[in-house]
């Protein structure tokens, strides 16, 4: 048997208990004995569906009694099952300062008066997704200056950061830190390779994101690639650079100092001539090579 003792209710809940109903009560209890739980677990160990359980949760949060911490697995993009009365949502912007807060800035960010839908889904983001009033802001913010005006297009990218395992604020500002570097670079990268109002073909689309959004490489490594590609096939191949990028970080070259470095260590002489075989050259008689292959076969 345990000799952990459970916790008392706190008493700031006695005005509510008079209104609870017995699922109320009984998550109550649930919630003083356990320190951690998820909605499956206690709609179990209690014979509640799921759905009674986060009413139940919150009710007591609304009453003021936060116990009781929720092991939230990561959310699926869109996923969307939960729903709140419109009891809950009134409480919560009455009693819940940092709900509020986030409904008033968001109101006035996007200039419209929210909905009941609207607000059940902010709670939704807030009680359930536990994002705090800064993090919402934050990353609406974000959205309107792309120019993503509406609300929805916030929560469904709220939810997607949330499935990701961005979920603290945190780790928002540096998710959004090194996607405004990425932008940055892919829009130097176009300006470079001349593409002016073409847009990019979805396999450009998958390279850009890639050294940008994913790997995160600087500017300055990738307009060597760049230079290499031009010197050696004299066109902009996208493929081409992605080819060299690729293989410089798997080699960890992760800057322009890196390559060169690694290129004076490991020179080695033709057979002829005793003149180095750098990546421009490798590339050019690659691609001689399978020139000459094509037209043998013809």
């Amino acid at each position: 048997m345990s000799d952990k003792s459970p916790k008392k209710l706190p008493a700031n809940i006695i005005p509510a208990l008079s209104g609870a109903t017995r699922e109320e009560l009984s998550v109550a209890l649930y919630l003083c004995i356990k320190d951690e739980y998820t909605l499956s677990e206690a709609a179990r160990d209690l014979g509640l569906t799921e759905e009674e359980v986060r009413y139940a949760v919150s009710f007591w949060r609304g009453a003021g009694a936060l116990f009781g911490t929720e092991k939230k697995a990561p959310l699926p993009p869109e996923s969307r099952d939960q729903r709140y009365d419109a009891d809950t949502v009134a409480s919560s912007l009455e009693t819940d300062d940092g709900f509020r807060t986030a409904c008033d800035s968001l109101q006035s960010l996007y200039g419209k008066m929210f909905t009941r839908f609207d607000y059940d889904s902010l709670l939704y983001l807030y009680d359930h997704c536990g994002l705090t009033a800064e993090y919402m802001c934050t990353l609406a913010s974000h959205c309107v200056g792309r120019g993503k005006t509406a609300l929805k297009y916030f929560t469904k990218t709220a939810q997607g950061l949330v499935s990701e395992g961005v979920d603290t604020y945190e780790k928002l500002e540096k998710h959004l830190e090194k996607r405004n570097r990425a932008v940055d670079r892919i829009f130097r990268l176009r300006t470079l390779c001349g593409f002016g109002d073409r847009a990019f073909t979805a396999r450009e689309e998958e390279y850009v994101n890639d050294w940008f959004a994913e790997k995160d490489l600087s500017f300055d490594l990738v307009k060597h690639a760049y230079e290499i590609m031009i010197n050696s096939i004299g066109e902009v191949k996208l493929s081409y650079m992605n080819k060299i990028l690729c293989r410089w970080h798997k080699d960890g070259l992760l800057t322009v100092a890196d390559v060169e470095t690694a290129k004076k260590n490991t020179e080695k002489p033709q057979q002829q001539g005793g003149t180095s075989f750098d990546d421009d050259e490798f590339f050019a008689a690659a691609v001689a090579r399978t020139k000459k292959k094509r037209e043998e076969r013809k």
